[in-house]
């Protein structure tokens, strides 16, 4: 937060949303456009920022937090994957459980496993809650909904038993 706390301080705020939750600042030296947002909104213990302007796909967003070195980055990069899907629909689940399946826990090391923890937890990948419409569906449309956002809970909370 430190990092981050120094940076906003050059920027200019925007806009604020959510209750204060989420805030959006521009740039005025490179005209980006940044988003400050709680991590733990629930408890609202620390914030990141990521940046709004040429914005990264969820491809993009998903290499990230299976790929980077920066612990802080796997967290804000699985953390938007979840803000993406709140606000802008967004499917990344089936993607980021693809290649879940693919890792083989037993076979990591330390800093791996806080890696897919992270994924796991800032993705909120646990939450059996059905994130997808109702309106205009099925009830068979929307139970096979809930049984996909129950099948990848489950797989996410097994993996957390695993490590």
């Amino acid at each position: 937060m430190g990092n981050a706390s120094s940076f906003l301080k050059d920027l200019t705020l925007l806009e604020t949303s959510n209750h204060g939750w989420t805030e959006k600042y521009l740039d005025p030296k490179t005209g980006k456009h940044w988003l400050k947002y709680m991590i733990d909104r629930d408890n609202g213990r620390y914030f990141n920022l990521m940046l709004l302007t040429t914005k990264p796909t969820t491809d993009e967003i998903i290499d990230i937090a299976f790929t980077s070195t920066d612990y802080d980055e796997v967290e804000g990069a699985s953390h938007r994957l979840f803000i993406d899907e709140e606000d802008e629909k967004i499917d990344f689940r089936p993607a980021v459980i693809e290649r879940l399946k693919k890792i083989y826990i037993s076979k990591l090391d330390t800093e791996a496993k806080k890696r897919v923890k992270a994924i796991i937890l800032n993705g909120h990948l646990t939450d059996k809650t059905n994130k997808r419409e109702i309106v205009g569906k099925h009830f068979s449309e929307i139970q096979k909904d809930v049984d996909f956002f129950n099948e990848i809970a489950d797989f996410a909370t097994q993996i957390l038993k695993q490590l």
